[in-house]
């Protein structure tokens, strides 16, 4: 186990000691070969190991990286869904989690409005995917039960 920080938009980092179950990146899902996504979503769940009541943390983070403008928004919860731990808890958070109220797209207006849509399913299918490859990941010890 180590000390972990992640970063929170809006909030106070959280820290704690735990370790890292699964990850999953979107920066090259469905990219161009040699050219990563400018946005994409990071997924990480880890085990803490310093709140017992409360040992499960989902990681989001939204990342959008242009030529000279880079944004990241974080996301770091131990949802109240957690607590008490059912096996698919972190299954049910990531797939209900609505992954388009962090992204930056877009300006609003008409000119805009079939890129922001293409955008938005193109992260849509992204997240889905991510969600997959992380619970695919996510040790079967886990899934079973945890025993803090």
């Amino acid at each position: 186990m180590e000390l972990i920080t992640l970063e929170r938009t809006g909030k106070a980092p959280l820290q704690f000691v735990g370790k890292l179950l699964a990850t999953a990146n979107g920066q090259f899902v469905g990219a161009r070969p040699n050219s990563p996504n400018v946005h994409w979503f990071e997924i990480s769940i880890y085990l803490a190991e310093t709140d017992v009541s409360r040992p499960l943390i989902v990681a989001i983070v939204y990342r959008k990286h242009l030529k000279n403008v880079s944004l990241a928004v974080h996301v770091a919860e131990c949802p109240s869904t957690l607590i008490g731990e059912s096996p698919d808890a972190v299954a049910t958070y990531l797939e209900t989690f609505d992954p388009l109220k962090l992204i930056h797209g877009y300006p609003p207006g008409a000119n805009f409005a079939a890129r922001q849509q293409r955008l938005e399913k193109m992260l849509q299918i992204q997240f889905g995917m991510l969600v997959s490859a992380v619970l695919t990941d996510y040790p079967a010890t886990l899934k079973q039960g945890i025993t803090p």
